[in-house]
């Protein structure tokens, strides 16, 4: 009985020594989860930063193609107006020099 009893001693230590190797090895994958979660998150962040910032850029550039249309076409209008008034003015040096002398 002995025998027995220092067998099942030497059994029930063993198998506490591997319990507590279970337990420092799942402790330590628990940690490298945290930091895997942690980096996780992090990264999200900065995808939905990245995606605002692109909104962002989006509506910037429909406002500069709008106002670019808006610059174009007054441009277009100037031109016109300037070659109707090159038209109708007749010599424009003579009335520049008037302008220039009576102002």
């Amino acid at each position: 009985m002995a025998e027995t009893s220092e067998a099942l001693e030497i059994a029930g230590t063993m198998a506490e020594i591997e319990g507590v190797d279970l337990v420092a090895t799942g402790m330590e994958d628990l940690e490298v989860a945290k930091t895997a979660a942690a980096i996780g998150m992090a990264e999200v962040a900065a995808g939905a930063r990245d995606l605002t910032r692109a909104a962002d850029a989006a509506v910037v550039a429909g406002r500069a193609q709008e106002l670019s249309e808006i610059v174009g076409a007054a441009g277009i209008v100037d031109i016109a107006e300037g070659v109707d008034m090159l038209m109708k003015g007749g010599d424009v040096r003579a009335g520049g020099a008037y302008i220039w002398r009576y102002s």
